[in-house]
């Protein structure tokens, strides 16, 4: 008796696509693609449609100072980490070695731009979300305390920025060698007095953070990438490069480290170290360098070390909010220091 013979299956695979053109509450232009077969994703991308700004190409010719003027108008809400990151090139290409005083204040303009941006992403854009509301104001009716607090973080870090860089965003006043016109006294006192009064502000985020209980659990493990404070502590300038499988670079050498690619659906390049894709930010900072936080912070961190997992990208929600908390501290501690023998003049 012969076998029956088995007919072929005329499935066809039924490929669907998920295309967001416009994703709401992040900083940028950006949407989202994802194309799947109903049981595997075969592609899920980012494009990145906000236009290309051609930097490199618009300072060339240019003189040191008119470049690093430039810089920073590649963003608004980080030109102070622009500016910095240009003028410390140009002082290390010339062999120009900044006051200790500059370098702190140079510090502190830039964490007036951590706090800031930190604020801006947890309390307009994030915890909105994490809630259900469909923005910060709508939130705000139930939640006043949490959105007063995010004002008042974001208002001392655009404050730290206008005082230090003499105006709020592309802060002309940092320069090559140092600054066109110091702070007063008394106005690194008043920001002082300010820090002190937002110790309670700064673990909001946090507490609110805590409190959600829909974290998706990711376990991606990543490769994380952070820059060595310069100094021992936990921040943010520095000039070696760490990564979280042990390796390390100077900073100079980013060209011959990290392989960069044009890709047809995105105008912002894609960057590889050793082959692999990589993160930073606030949760890069924590894995390779967190040991280093200190008083509040490293409480805070100890207690909710099970949210700052380093292959879940959600937890970089969790760093940046104990990077509020550190860096109101830091902001404070810089400020009395500096205050003790500083020179205005």
């Amino acid at each position: 008796m012969s076998k029956p013979v088995k007919s072929k299956s005329t499935t066809k695979k039924i490929t669907r696509s998920i295309s967001i053109d416009h994703i709401a509450r992040i900083e940028g232009k950006a949407g989202i693609e994802i194309r799947h077969d109903g049981k595997n994703v075969e592609v899920s991308q980012v494009n990145i449609f906000e236009g290309p700004r051609y930097f490199e190409a618009i300072t060339l010719g240019k003189s040191v100072e008119e470049a690093t003027a430039v810089f920073p108008r590649v963003c608004s809400f980080c030109a102070a980490a622009h500016k910095i990151t240009g003028v410390q090139a140009a002082e290390k290409a010339i062999g120009l070695h900044p006051t200790k005083q500059t370098v702190k204040l140079r510090e502190l303009l830039y964490i007036g731009d951590y706090i800031e941006s930190h604020a801006l992403h947890l309390f307009l854009l994030a915890l909105p979300d994490f809630l259900g509301y469909p923005d910060a104001f709508s939130m705000a009716k139930d939640y006043p305390e949490i959105l007063s607090a995010g004002l008042a973080l974001k208002d001392i870090g655009a404050d730290i920025q206008t005082i230090i860089g003499s105006r709020y965003i592309h802060q002309e006043n940092a320069m090559i060698g140092g600054f066109g016109k110091l702070p007063t006294k008394e106005k690194l006192q008043g920001l002082e007095r300010r820090l002190k009064g937002l110790h309670n502000e700064s673990e909001q985020a946090l507490e609110t953070l805590v409190s959600y209980r829909n974290w998706p659990e990711l376990d991606a493990k990543r490769l994380h990438l952070a820059l060595e404070p310069f100094d021992g502590t936990y921040t943010m300038l520095g000039d070696v490069v760490h990564a979280s499988d042990g390796s390390k670079f100077k900073v100079d050498a980013y060209k011959m480290r990290i392989s960069e690619s044009v890709v047809e659906h995105s105008f912002a390049k894609h960057g590889h170290y050793n082959e692999q894709p990589f993160m930073t930010g606030a949760l890069s900072r924590y894995v390779l360098f967190g040991d280093r936080l200190t008083d509040r912070a490293r409480d805070l961190a100890d207690m909710y070390v099970a949210y700052l997992d380093a292959s879940n990208p959600m937890s970089n929600n969790f760093a940046q909010a104990i990077e509020v908390v550190y860096y109101i501290q830091r902001a404070e501690n810089i400020i009395h220091n500096l205050l003790s023998s500083y020179k205005p003049n």
